[in-house]
């Protein structure tokens, strides 16, 4: 099928909504369709976009990237979007990643544009951002929301968890579920770098405060009195940055903990590599697909008990689902993965064994064609 993605996230700085639309973007392309991408432009002469957008070109994928500004962005990309819509109308489908390409294209003048339309959602659904922005209510209203959705030949949730969300908070239609995923070739086992001198626990994620990095620093700051070779990797950037700087100084255990920054999937997955076991404690995951990713690499998880983290995570199995406000058990679990290497092996073996079995990108690409084929087939009944 001739496909048009539209995603306000892509590599190289990309959340969970973008990895997923790379992975999507791989999978649909190695499936034999032909896509053409509409994404964000991060940073003018960026090498890692360069690269990217290289690689994509060699898979004969059409990238177009849009200039990014705060304020105008809205307005500059729904003129972008809406030029090459009137241009090229021969997509079977368009398929809409995130909230803010469904934002921009559920104004009616340009959703009347798309044809058919698949839209993907995330975390945060757009009728979110109408509640946290009211400036944006003087563009769009819950009508117009509610009447694109509709209008939707399939909705996407990443989870189980996130459409039985979005069903009851705002009564989306059509809604199916397709898994997130990893790119198996990327996140692979490896115990060459590991030292075992030392321990490793690693989190990695967007610095925001919903990410809750702050208690996976006092929690190690706690177990640093157990564990004397005990070292803290961050990998992520985000607003509360200097904050985290901040606790690790007056917790005295700056010396043990590294900022990773921002890094891309290899590095990220040499980190994995290399760390013993891998923690988020956010308050809100939609999925997860960090968990997966250190899964892919051999190594236990450990998640809290909220959103869709328990399908990205087997309780037991391949790590531990703990309470966000019982402390105590986030620790006595992470004390008990870091004092016992043969639970962590077992545990690290049997995530990377149900990832690759059921969580690798080509499945994620073989069950979106599935929806592809129904609904065409559909639509030619």
């Amino acid at each position: 099928m001739n496909l048009l993605i539209i995603s306000g996230e892509f590599p190289p700085f990309a959340g969970g909504a973008g990895t997923y639309c790379n992975y999507l973007v791989k999978a649909l392309v190695t499936l034999g369709h032909k896509i053409t991408l509409i994404t964000k432009h991060y940073k003018k002469n960026d090498i890692q976009e360069k690269n990217i957008d290289e690689n994509l070109a060699k898979q004969n994928v059409k990238c177009i990237r849009m200039p990014y500004s705060k304020y105008t962005f809205m307005f500059s990309w729904y003129k972008i979007i809406s030029s090459f819509l009137k241009q090229h109308k021969d997509f079977d489908f368009v398929i809409l990643n995130g909230n803010i390409s469904q934002l921009i294209c559920s104004k009616p003048s340009l959703k009347k544009l798309l044809g058919k339309y698949i839209t993907i959602q995330h975390g945060i659904s757009v009728y979110d951002l109408l509640k946290r922005n009211n400036f944006l209510t003087l563009f769009h209203t819950k009508k117009q929301l509610d009447n694109f959705f509709n209008n939707a030949a399939a909705n996407i949730a990443i989870s189980q968890n996130l459409k039985e969300k979005l069903e009851q908070s705002v009564k989306m239609p059509h809604l199916r579920v397709i898994l997130n995923c990893i790119d198996n070739s990327v996140f692979t086992f490896s115990e060459q770098d590991k030292n075992d001198n030392i321990l490793k626990l690693t989190t990695a994620s967007r610095l925001i405060p919903a990410k809750n990095t702050i208690s996976v620093i006092k929690l190690f700051a706690k177990l640093r009195k157990d564990f004397p070779n005990l070292y803290l990797n961050i990998a992520g950037t985000g607003s509360e940055l200097e904050k985290l700087k901040n606790e690790t100084d007056n917790l005295q255990v700056s010396s043990f903990v590294n900022f990773r920054g921002m890094l891309n999937a290899e590095d990220l997955c040499k980190l994995y590599q290399q760390s013993d076991v891998f923690i988020l404690l956010s308050f809100y995951e939609s999925f997860g697909l960090v968990y997966l990713e250190a899964n892919a690499c051999g190594i236990p998880v450990i998640g809290s008990n909220v959103g869709g983290t328990k399908e990205a995570i087997d309780d037991g199995v391949t790590g531990f689902v703990v309470s966000i406000d019982n402390e105590n058990e986030i620790y006595e679990k992470t004390k008990l993965l870091l004092s016992d290497k043969t639970l962590r092996d077992k545990m690290g073996q049997a995530g990377k064994k149900r990832v690759d079995e059921n969580f690798n990108f080509i499945n994620l690409g073989k069950n979106f064609e599935k929806i592809l084929n129904k609904l065409d087939k559909k639509d030619t009944e």
